[in-house]
């Protein structure tokens, strides 16, 4: 399965995997890395995880990258989320 039809099969709901990016249609992970969830609402909420921000790996922009495409919203990663 390609990374691509692993992120599509999250936008959906289904559970999918590839070499190093799967999910269980509820969280996407890159490796052990949760890049993306699902709100109750069914929204599905990606974590922004590509420079400047909190990079982390050129393999995991690249999943950030395809995520980004299908998700209803990019936000800070949780543990970078800045409160005022």
């Amino acid at each position: 399965m390609t990374n691509e039809s692993v992120v599509e099969a999250w936008s959906e709901g289904r559970k999918a995997s590839a070499a190093h990016l799967r999910t269980d249609g509820f969280e996407l992970y890159s490796y052990a890395l949760c890049i993306g969830t699902t709100t109750f609402r069914g929204e599905k909420v990606g974590y922004n995880y590509r420079a400047p921000g909190r990079f982390v790996s050129k393999t995991t922009s690249s999943h950030v990258r395809l995520m980004a495409e299908y998700a209803d919203r990019l936000e800070f990663p949780p543990e970078c989320k800045v409160t005022f």
